[in-house]
Formats: structure tokens, C-alpha cells, sequence
């Protein structure tokens, strides 16, 4: 994992399904431990579809110490709101 600003792009069907209520900010739960984490949905200004988490979402990354070559797994809600993420480490 790259250190400074790590983002996470949603595929453009998940965006399309999901993120279709200009929805700003998501609640990222880690399944292992329930913790929450404020992440911010940001916009492509070139397509209103693709979507990506910004801010919040390196903090996820730190308190779970992701590195290089472990999965993550993610459950989202019908309205986009919430956002379960499963850490498996290799």
C-alpha cells in the first residue's frame, strides 16, 4: 500500500445501483470488529458515475493495516449508506 492518499474507485454498475442519491458520505464498518469510519463520496467530474472514497477511507486502511496482497471483501446496503468491509491477510 502506497503511503500519502489512497482511494477506493467503485466499479460504475456498483455506482449506478448504489450511489444514486448524490450521497456524500458512507459509513465504513470493519465486519471483524465493528468499528466505523466516516468515508467521503466524491464524484468524477468528467462522468457523475464514477464514484470513489476519499477521505476516511485511508483511516480505514491504517486501522486495519492493509498491505499489498490482502483481499478485502464488501458488503453494501440497498441505499448506499453503509458499507461492511472484510479484511483477509494473506
Amino acid at each position: 500500500m502506497s503511503k500519502g492518499r489512497n482511494v477506493l474507485n467503485f466499479p460504475r454498475r456498483i455506482s449506478k445501483r448504489f450511489l444514486i442519491n448524490n450521497r456524500s458520505w458512507m459509513k465504513v464498518i470493519d465486519q471483524e470488529f465493528g468499528v466505523h469510519f466516516q468515508c467521503e463520496v466524491k464524484s468524477s467530474d468528467r462522468d457523475v458515475h464514477e464514484k470513489f472514497l476519499c477521505k476516511g477511507w485511508d483511516d480505514f486502511l491504517r486501522a486495519k493495516r492493509v498491505k499489498e496482497g490482502d483481499t478485502l471483501i464488501f458488503t453494501m446496503s440497498k441505499n448506499g449508506g453503509m458499507m461492511l468491509v472484510q479484511k483477509n491477510s494473506t
